[in-house]
């Protein structure tokens, strides 16, 4: 399988399920994005402390949490936005997801799905190039957004939306 720029992209296994979030909101539902097994958060976490290791700004390295479960299916089913078609993963531990995200370009192909060329918004000269690209094979990926999707239905309901017990 390539990407536009032919680059050969190795098969992942996707796995989304609900978390909750962090500090002052332990119940707001968040999606835990697991490829192969590896909490995503935790995978860019990793590659950004040995990015900035030795570097001022190593305290920033894996500062985001999951999106919530909307947000995500929205960017997961939508084309992106802008021309490289990019799509927010992880947003800030604060939960909004516009704070601090991390993005990446998409790619989706007759049957598949690559997400590649990622990119700290904020910090735009940070280098992500040694981490992904990721594909994964387009009905594994619609069949964990269904189960997703399902998950979250079954929250109880609030005014402020659907929350964790």
């Amino acid at each position: 399988m390539n990407t536009s720029d032919d680059i050969i992209v190795p098969l992942s296994n996707i796995n989304l399920d609900i978390v909750g979030g962090l500090g002052m909101f332990p119940n707001y539902a968040c999606v835990r994005i697991l490829v192969d097994g590896t909490p995503f958060v935790e995978m860019v976490r990793s590659y950004e402390t040995k990015m900035l290791a030795g570097n001022k700004e190593a305290g920033l390295a894996g500062s985001y949490w999951y999106l919530h479960p909307n947000a995500l299916i929205e960017y997961l089913e939508g084309d992106g936005f802008g021309h490289a078609h990019r799509i927010a993963l992880l947003g800030c531990t604060c939960l909004d997801e516009d704070c601090w995200p991390l993005v990446c370009s998409m790619e989706k192909q007759e049957q598949y799905v690559i997400w590649y060329d990622f990119l700290q918004p904020h910090r735009k000269q940070w280098d992500y190039s040694g981490f992904g690209p990721f594909g994964f094979e387009k009905k594994q990926l619609a069949a964990a957004m269904d189960v997703l999707k399902q998950e979250y239905e079954q929250l109880p309901a609030t005014k402020w939306g659907r929350r964790l017990p």
